[in-house]
């Protein structure tokens, strides 16, 4: 847990792979999360700093990144970021 201060596995992922292989776009991202030393029964999904980011990355690239939730109980598939972040801060915010 990184909230509020700190940066969480999901954006630290896409920062090193943008940093690494910068005209690259990121794909697929997988997420899960322990507690107590298991994994949790059902989904998390990213805080909506990592959602943002994520919706960012794709922007760039114009192409989408799939993203697996994975918990005990269930795993849950989402083609794209706007799937979760459906009032999302764009581009079109700071045109004039």
């Amino acid at each position: 847990v990184s909230y509020p201060a700190g940066l969480c596995a999901e954006r630290v992922a896409i920062f090193y792979a943008g940093a690494k292989y910068p005209d690259v776009p990121a794909k697929t991202l997988a997420i899960t999360a322990f507690k107590d030393q298991d994994f949790i029964d059902e989904p998390v999904t990213p805080c909506g700093s990592c959602l943002q980011t994520l919706f960012e990355h794709e922007s760039r690239f114009n192409s989408h990144i799939r993203l697996i939730l994975a918990g005990k109980k269930k795993i849950r598939i989402v083609d794209k970021i706007n799937d979760l972040l459906p009032l999302v801060f764009d581009k079109t915010y700071l045109e004039g």
